[in-house]
């Protein structure tokens, strides 16, 4: 957040995306939980995230109700396109994989970490398990940018969660 212009960071200029910003709307008043999942259940949502059965990382505590509505889901009624990458850590069991939440496109992984060069048996695109060489990060970012250049011409909406702010570093 601090490191943009539009955020009021007088050293690092961020013209392209200070323009952007001027034609969106933005969220600036969001508070976290104190770990990832609960605060993903937030985001994909809008909803405190013990209204959507999101508690922690462990234990069951990071699996989202099946009957919440997710920003995808509402997005997605109303023409656009919608794709995750990256760590969704909110219920591993494919009845709960983003595909199910209103995403069209998927690549990524349903558990809360994993190996960031070897995830062959963790990585999914969409509905199946693929094993897809490469570093997770580098992977996330190209299919993000492959995802916008493919619907930049139309509405869309694109959540990018990668786990390099997780452990293991």
């Amino acid at each position: 957040y601090g490191d943009l212009g539009i955020t009021g960071n007088p050293h690092v200029k961020t013209p392209v995306i200070d323009d952007f910003a001027s034609e969106s709307i933005r969220f600036s008043r969001f508070h976290v939980s104190p770990v990832c999942a609960p605060t993903r259940s937030s985001l994909m949502t809008g909803r405190y995230s013990l209204r959507t059965g999101v508690c922690d990382t462990y234990n069951g505590g990071a699996i989202m109700a099946a009957e919440e509505v997710t920003i995808a889901e509402m997005l997605k009624q109303s023409g656009y396109r919608t794709g995750m990458f990256g760590k969704w850590h909110l219920g591993a069991d494919l009845k709960y994989n983003p595909i199910h939440h209103g995403f069209d496109e998927f690549n990524g992984y349903l558990e809360g970490a994993i190996d960031y060069v070897d995830h062959a048996k963790t990585w999914w695109q969409g509905l199946e398990q693929k094993d897809e060489e490469g570093y997770s990060t580098h992977l996330i970012t190209s299919h993000s940018v492959r995802y916008i250049e493919e619907h930049k011409d139309e509405p869309f909406c694109l959540f990018v969660s990668h786990e390099a702010v997780h452990l293991p570093w």
